[in-house]
């Protein structure tokens, strides 16, 4: 039996674990930030492009604009898109600079000052500048969606140049630089969003028209571009021509939005794709005799939330206001829960 190699084993968990990093930088297990190994080969996608990788995962997302982006399955296509200031590129819980290329934060802790590295571009072509990262992040706070509260601590944001960004905080955030990861803090193209509807004005919420756009591609300075999104069906990234890191040997994503397990498994024992996101422990378990299949398990860093239900018929003493900030109280970093979670990646290999 003859077996094809899959270019991107570990980029595709990458992807699962909504980690996709920036920038070519070195993990401490050898990989490239990507997570791909030098010596990985180019693979054969199902749809006989060899540098194409069929990806199936979950479905309930509603919009793929960062500013807006709350739910599971569209941060792995954000932080595929999109870089930020920071990014968790290990298991030990420390956020490491990606855009940034260094930090210093004030005595008392009430500002943080960033400056970025040299050379930084968008997919565009545009340079990356201070001044878009603090539209981005000013957005993303006055839009007021569901992922706003992430800026609650940040009272407003200073480009003294064109490579420092200064953060001032209404009070200490011990988790600042976290939250700096999430995707709805990623770093956009604010030529680009402007041009397109996008406002950081305090009324942005009211006024800011950009969603649609964000919704269709991206505007972003990560390994790919969004080049399509049919809801419910599929999204397609492609490789960013203009990326400033050290690229990937994928030139391309699509990832098909299957919810069942039970249909990702067969999709995957008939090789119509290569990775399954969504594989529950019985279709594991069936799949372990399948010649043509591979498990791959890691490590990863995964984001969770405490829901906390207003409706006092479901949530009980829940819903009691006071007893919700009592319990963020006790909760490190404010309804931000990073925990370690097992990903598999299940790659199919042709026979």
């Amino acid at each position: 039996m003859k077996k094809k190699r899959i270019a991107a084993i570990a980029l595709s968990m990458a992807v699962a674990a909504g980690l996709v990093a920036c920038g070519g930088g070195q993990a401490a297990d050898g990989t490239t930030a990507a997570g791909t190994t030098g010596s990985a080969e180019a693979g054969t996608g199902t749809d006989g492009n060899g540098n194409t990788v069929i990806v199936a995962m979950g479905s309930g997302f509603s919009t793929l604009d960062p500013g807006h982006v709350y739910e599971k399955y569209p941060q792995l296509i954000a932080n595929a898109c999109y870089e930020n200031l920071f990014k968790f590129y290990e298991n030990n819980g420390t956020p490491q600079p990606c855009l940034a290329d260094s930090y210093e934060f004030s005595d008392g802790g009430l500002t943080l000052t960033v400056t970025l590295k040299d050379g930084l571009n968008f997919a565009s072509g545009n340079p990356i500048t201070s001044a878009d990262v603090a539209f981005s992040i000013n957005r993303t706070k006055n839009l007021k969606g569901n992922p706003s509260f992430i800026c609650d601590t940040i009272e407003s944001v200073e480009t003294p140049d064109d490579k420092t960004v200064v953060f001032h905080l209404n009070q200490p955030d011990s988790a600042i630089l976290s939250k700096l990861t999430y995707s709805s803090m990623a770093v956009l193209d604010s030529a680009v969003v402007k041009e397109n509807g996008g406002t950081d004005a305090e009324d942005a919420s009211s006024t800011d028209t950009a969603q649609s756009f964000l919704d269709s591609t991206s505007a972003g300075s990560g390994m790919y571009v969004l080049s399509s999104y049919t809801p419910d069906e599929e999204v397609v990234l492609e490789k960013n021509p203009n990326y400033w890191g050290e690229a990937t040997n994928v030139d391309k994503y699509i990832l098909k939005i299957q919810p069942d397990a039970n249909t990702q498994m067969m999709t995957l024992s008939t090789g119509d794709i290569d990775v399954a996101l969504n594989l529950t422990d019985d279709t594991m378990e069936e799949l372990k005799s399948a010649d043509n299949v591979e498990v791959v398990d890691g490590t990863t860093k995964m984001i969770g939330f405490v829901m906390m239900n207003m409706d006092e018929q479901y949530g009980g003493p829940v819903s009691d206001p006071d007893v919700q900030k009592a319990i963020r109280l006790r909760i490190p970093s404010f309804r931000m829960v990073l925990w370690e979670a097992r990903v598999s990646a299940r790659m199919i290999i042709p026979i």
